[in-house]
C-alpha cells in the first residue's frame, strides 16, 4: 500500500494532480485527488501522503495530502455513514482542517452545509459525529507537532521555488499574524505575505 509520494507534479486539474515519482523523468506518473490543488504548482515537487480507497464499484483511487493530520481527518471524514471520499475531499479543500474544527467546535452546521453537496442532515452529522471522535481545535492544540509542522510547510514551499532564507522570512511573519496549525493553511498564509516579485510564477 502506498504511504507516502513525492516527485515532480505534471499537471494541475482540479482536484486532481499528476506526479511524475521517478528521477529521470521517463518512469511512472501518478494521478491524485487532493484538496490542496490551490498550492500545488506544475513542475514544481510535492510530497503528498496517501490514502488508497478501494470500492466494488470503481478502481483504486488515490488521495494525497501535505500532512499526516489532514490525511487523518479525511480518513474521519469517510468513516461517517453516506459521506464518500469526493464530498470529504471537498469539505477539505473549501474549510481546511481548523475552518472544519472550528466549525464542528461552534456547533456550525450551516458552515459546513455551504460546502457543495453537503446537505443539511449530512452537516448536522459531521458536527456531531466528529465531536464524538474527541476532535477538535483544543485537542489538537495540545499535539506536539509544531516542528512537524513546520518542516512540512518548508517542504512545500521548497518545492515551489523558494529559498529557505525566503521561507524563514515568510514564516517569521506569519507566526506574529496568524494562527495556523494545519500545514495548508500555513502554506497559504506564507503565499500572501511572499513578495510579489518572489512568488514562484513571477520567476525568470
Amino acid at each position: 500500500m502506498i504511504a507516502l509520494l513525492r516527485g515532480l507534479v505534471l499537471d494541475v486539474s482540479p482536484p486532481v494532480v499528476a506526479i511524475d515519482t521517478s528521477t529521470d523523468g521517463r518512469g511512472i506518473a501518478y494521478e491524485v485527488i487532493t484538496p490542496s490543488c490551490d498550492v500545488i504548482d506544475v513542475n514544481n515537487k510535492v510530497s503528498l501522503w496517501v490514502h488508497t480507497h478501494v470500492s466494488e464499484s470503481a478502481p483504486a483511487t488515490l488521495y494525497g495530502f501535505l500532512d499526516k493530520e489532514t490525511r487523518s481527518v479525511f480518513r474521519d471524514l469517510i468513516a461517517l455513514p453516506m459521506l464518500g471520499p469526493k464530498l470529504a475531499t471537498a469539505i477539505l479543500r473549501h474549510l481546511g482542517v481548523d475552518g472544519l474544527f472550528t466549525a464542528i467546535e461552534d456547533g456550525n452546521a450551516p458552515g459546513i452545509e455551504a460546502v457543495p453537496g453537503v446537505g443539511r442532515k449530512l452537516a448536522t452529522r459531521i458536527v456531531s459525529e466528529m465531536r464524538v471522535r474527541n476532535r477538535g481545535p483544543v485537542a489538537r492544540a495540545t499535539s506536539p507537532r509544531g516542528d512537524a509542522m513546520k518542516s512540512d510547510v518548508s517542504t512545500v514551499l521548497n518545492g515551489m521555488g523558494f529559498t529557505q532564507k525566503e521561507i524563514k522570512s515568510m514564516m517569521s511573519s506569519v507566526g506574529t499574524e496568524v494562527d495556523c496549525s494545519d500545514v495548508e493553511g500555513m502554506v497559504r498564509a506564507c503565499l500572501r505575505v511572499a513578495p510579489k516579485d518572489n512568488q514562484p510564477g513571477m520567476r525568470g
